[in-house]
């Protein structure tokens, strides 16, 4: 990377707080030299290869090999995006844009070409500029990833409410099923109460209520494991795609949920 201009958007940080372009310096790079150069590693590199700051590390493409000296680790989340998925696995790490002048074989080829406009008004024509200069190319304009992202989200939003909506039906059946069976168990007390006087509607009145009173301890109890469980995916799905994601707590889906 060009790290005067690495990352166009965001900024990289190290665990002690310093940038890539601080961590990284082009000038120490050249031949003849027992280490050639600076590297940043990802965090889940590092302990793989059980390196830390001031280590030498070997770096090799095809019969080239070099030695660098780790300057810096950064976290995985850095660069551990969809677009990285591999990297936020196995890891990744940082070497300035002189470097590939020691690997020849590397010179010429790039995976991802960004540009940053000073003015986004005209994205979707420069866009669509380079899609006609460019057909082999993969173009993707901000605006389209944004209606990717909407389109995710408008996905996974609708997928939730209809596995929402077939748990309270099966919780549903579950509550019927169970108030039958106790319905069953408890005729004889149901020949006690209305021995002593009640009338059915009153005994009625009395399984819904308590049917009602399990309904709401449920609800409460489900709420409160329902937070934990999302807490713990949360932690799963942030180690898998190495994002953080963030956490809070919706009050109008659990009251729509315990209303229902």
């Amino acid at each position: 990377v060009d790290t005067s201009v690495y990352p166009l958007y965001g900024e990289i940080r190290s665990d002690d707080g310093r940038y890539l372009d601080e961590m990284i310096h082009p000038d120490t790079y050249g031949l003849g030299q027992d280490v050639v150069g600076d590297v940043v590693l990802s965090e889940n590199l590092a302990e793989d290869m059980h390196a830390d700051v001031n280590d030498d590390v070997t770096v090799s493409f095809g019969s080239d090999t070099y030695k660098f000296r780790v300057s810096g680790i950064v976290d995985t989340r850095a660069e551990g995006t969809f677009q990285n998925f591999l990297g936020g696995i196995f890891g990744y790490y940082y070497i300035d844009i002189k470097a590939q002048e020691l690997f020849p074989d590397l010179v010429g080829h790039y995976s991802n070409i960004y540009i940053k406009l000073k003015d986004t008004s005209d994205v979707d024509k420069i866009g669509d500029d380079l899609d006609e200069a460019f057909p082999f190319m993969d173009v993707t304009t901000t605006t389209e990833l944004e209606d990717q992202n909407a389109d995710i989200s408008t996905f996974v939003t609708q997928l939730v409410s209809v596995m929402g909506l077939v748990s309270m039906l099966i919780g549903g059946i579950g509550i019927v099923n169970t108030m039958l069976v106790v319905v069953r168990r408890r005729t004889g007390e149901i020949a006690v109460l209305k021995t002593l006087g009640l009338e059915p509607s009153e005994i009625t009145v009395l399984f819904l209520v308590e049917s009602i009173l399990m309904g709401i301890i449920g609800s409460i109890l489900g709420s409160f494991l329902r937070f934990i469980a999302v807490f713990a995916l949360k932690g799963a799905a942030d180690a898998f795609l190495v994002q953080n994601l963030s956490f809070r707590i919706a009050p109008v889906p659990v009251v729509t949920g315990f209303i229902v």
